[in-house]
């Protein structure tokens, strides 16, 4: 199985020790999830009409490089 989040409206992404806090209860039952980073840069479905789509709120306006990294990084 596996989950997905992401959080097209400004202050609605999730803080990140939240994230990782649920993602160890959900790893511990073998489901597996995937977070979103996010881009103002192209077209996104007119059904959610925002560009910015984060799972983490704290990434929400950083280039997408240092959103990628920042999950590679923090998340083990």
């Amino acid at each position: 199985m596996r989950l997905s989040y992401f959080f097209p409206f400004k202050h609605t992404g999730l803080p990140f020790v939240f994230f990782e806090e649920a993602n160890k209860k959900f790893l511990k039952h073998n489901i597996y999830i995937s977070a979103f980073v996010d881009s103002s840069i192209g077209n996104m479905t007119p059904a959610i009409n925002q560009k910015e789509l984060p799972t983490l709120e704290i990434q929400r306006k950083i280039p997408i490089d240092a959103q990628a990294k920042y999950y590679f990084i923090q998340i083990k």
